[in-house]
């Protein structure tokens, strides 16, 4: 379980259950998003986003006071990092994007499958030959 704290207002993220909080001493709390959505009260579930590009803002007020608090899900998941892209090619010049293609077997069982995954940290490279796709 992964857990990150600001200053008043606290806000908490757990990766196991993807509960964030905006806790402290003050009364109201609003929350809102860069994506245009928001919730009040001390507590916003969320779904973590494929491009870590979302930033959470926690407004806090009282008669006297108030205190705004942002953070990215970048900062709040540390270490995740972005979701894998794929990308499938084949020795007859076509290709898909996504984790899946579905191909039929050719006459010959000649063709090559190549599968491209990648995120901004790595990338990987795997082949796959019909004859092992299509085996007997």
């Amino acid at each position: 379980m992964y857990l990150e704290k600001l200053v008043m207002p606290i806000l908490i993220g757990l990766v196991a259950g993807n509960s964030h909080a905006c806790l402290g001493s003050l009364p109201r709390f609003t929350w809102t998003d860069s994506k245009g959505r928001g919730v009040s009260g001390p507590e916003w579930v969320v779904e973590r986003s494929e491009r870590l590009d979302v930033i959470y803002t926690c407004n806090s007020s009282n008669p006297v006071s108030w205190k705004t608090n942002s953070i990215s899900e970048k900062e709040l998941f540390p270490g995740l990092g972005s979701l894998p892209r794929f990308t499938w090619t084949d020795s007859k010049g076509r290709g898909v994007s996504g984790p899946e293609w579905v191909v039929e077997r050719s006459e010959r069982l000649d063709v090559i499958y190549t599968c491209n995954s990648s995120n901004p940290v790595s990338w990987k490279t795997n082949s796959i030959s019909e004859k092992e796709l299509f085996p007997g």
